[in-house]
This record gives structure tokens, C-alpha cells and sequence, in this order.
């Protein structure tokens, strides 16, 4: 019998804890009144919030601020801060714009010096935050940082409006074993694969991640309980790794 992953198994468990930024970081050297507790932090329309202790600007780059970059997990999403109030937010969208279809752009500039910009391809997103970081609007830096899904809802199987890239496949009853390289074949018609990953030891299953997200809805759309291979195809969301 085959045995479906449990929520939250190959899901990201480490989400960003917000916290508020210091003291100056959403004016002009004035620091904002210290928090309450209950005080939700900063999210967009997904629920992704803002990474802890992420630097109010940008410092000169080091090797050991590379390093502390890789620790970031890489996403769809990502989280600017430290945008001037007076600035055009339509600029702003149009710089992230360059670099992928943006699906969501939540504009909080002219409250609070932020934005969320959120891709449909992760490879659109990390092109955008390693060019852009850094960026100087009316004499500051923009500080980008990637924001995941919430930890509450990586606690609960994954579906088709969270906007991950990941299938988790299931070839029912084949007549021979399931091999990467046919994966390949196969699903490479509706987009780019960014990786074919194991479950246990069961032969004929595979989490199949996508770079973008449409490539994901539209592979399961098309490919869900159809024939091959003389067995069934069983398709489910899963959560990005």
C-alpha cells in the first residue's frame, strides 16, 4: 500500500518569526513606539511576514554576509523594506517587474516603507533580490529578505492557492517502475523542473517541484487521474522544500 507523506513532512519548517525592525528603520531617525505583545507583524495578502532581525540597510558585503544569505530559505515572496515614504510605489513594481510576472505586489510604502512582491517563478525571485537589494530610493537602501508561507499553515496539507511548485506523484499500479528520467519526459511539457526528490523507499512515487507555481496547477490539472504506463497518475499539492 502506498503511504502519502504527512503534513508537513517535506514542508519548510522554519518560518520567519517578525519582529518589529529598530529604531528609525520606518522614518527618519524618530524610533517607533515600542510594541505590545499582541501586536501582529507586518504580513501581506498570503500571510507572509517579515524576517527577523533583517538589517534596517544594507552593509558593505563581506564573506561572512554571504554566508548568513544562504541560511535564508528561497521562496516566491519577497519582503522589502526600508522604501522612503515619498516614494512612487508604481516605480517600485516596475523595478521588481523586470525580472518575472509578479502575482501579488501588497504596497504598504506610503504607510510604512514596505512592500511584499510575490513571483510565480522562484527563479524570478531570487534574480529580483540579488540585484535589487541594496538599491538606493531617494538616497536609502532597499533591505530584501525572503518571507515564507506561515508556520501555522505549513502545519496543514498543502493546496492550490498557496502558490508552491510542488507535486507530490503517484503512478498507481503500473506495469513497471517509475524511473526519474521518464518523470522528466513527462512532466517537462508544462514547465521547467527545478528537482525530482525520493519518498522513502516506495519506487513509483516522487515529489516533482517546478521553478514556477502554473507550471505546478497545470500539470496536476492535466495529468490527475489519467493512464500510463498501464497504471493511474495521482497528483497532490505539497509544499516546497
Amino acid at each position: 500500500m502506498t503511504e502519502y507523506p504527512p503534513p508537513g513532512r517535506y514542508e519548510q519548517t522554519t518560518a520567519y518569526d517578525a519582529v518589529r525592525p529598530p529604531p528609525g528603520a520606518y522614518g527618519y531617525g524618530a524610533p517607533e513606539p515600542s510594541p505590545s505583545p499582541n501586536v501582529a507583524p507586518p504580513r501581506d495578502q498570503g500571510g507572509h511576514v517579515a524576517p527577523q532581525g533583517a538589517p534596517t540597510a544594507p552593509k558593505p558585503r563581506t564573506g561572512k554576509d554571504d554566508k548568513d544569505d544562504k541560511k535564508e530559505r528561497p521562496c516566491r515572496t519577497l519582503f522589502t523594506r526600508n522604501i522612503a515614504f515619498e516614494v512612487n510605489s508604481d516605480l517600485v513594481k516596475q523595478n521588481f517587474e523586470r525580472f518575472g510576472e509578479i502575482k501579488t505586489f501588497f504596497d504598504l510604502v506610503a504607510k510604512r516603507g514596505i512592500v511584499f512582491v510575490t513571483y510565480y517563478d522562484s527563479r524570478a525571485a531570487e534574480a529580483a533580490k540579488n540585484q535589487l537589494n541594496g538599491m538606493h530610493y531617494n538616497g536609502r537602501a532597499i533591505d530584501i529578505h525572503y518571507s515564507l508561507p506561515r508556520e501555522e499553515d505549513q502545519q496543514h496539507r498543502c493546496d492550490r492557492e498557496k502558490n508552491q511548485g510542488t507535486l507530490f506523484i503517484l503512478l498507481k499500479q503500473a506495469s513497471q517502475p517509475l524511473t526519474d528520467e521518464v518523470i522528466r519526459n513527462f512532466f517537462s511539457e508544462f514547465g521547467d523542473i527545478k528537482s525530482i526528490r525520493k519518498y522513502k523507499d516506495q519506487r513509483n512515487t516522487r515529489f516533482l517541484e517546478f521553478y514556477d507555481s502554473r507550471a505546478c496547477l497545470l500539470a496536476h490539472d492535466r495529468v490527475d487521474g489519467t493512464k500510463f504506463m498501464g497504471g493511474t497518475w495521482d497528483l497532490k499539492f505539497a509544499w516546497d522544500l
